[in-house]
């Protein structure tokens, strides 16, 4: 979670002024990539890492915290029903 946090605020940093439509990827040859992309602006990054953090909880705010999966990914049992 903390490389993928930092990756958005890197991403938040080089396109968080965009207009809707204007983000890399959001666009291409004239066409949404995905329905409703285009009106897509650069806040999505800060939002995202956002939304990330508070999935965890504000424990030093006195929330509780949430559980975090720790299975070895990768491995094929973490893949099977749980």
């Amino acid at each position: 979670m903390p490389k993928s946090i930092r990756s958005l605020v890197y991403f938040a940093s080089k396109y968080g002024s965009k207009p809707p439509g204007a983000v890399p990827g959001s666009i291409v040859n004239g066409k949404e990539v995905l329905p409703g992309l285009g009106a897509v602006d650069g806040s999505l990054f800060v939002r995202v890492a956002g939304k990330m953090m508070e999935s965890r909880g504000w424990v030093k705010e006195g929330a509780s915290t949430t559980w975090w999966d720790t299975s070895a990914l990768g491995w094929d049992e973490a893949w099977g029903e749980q």
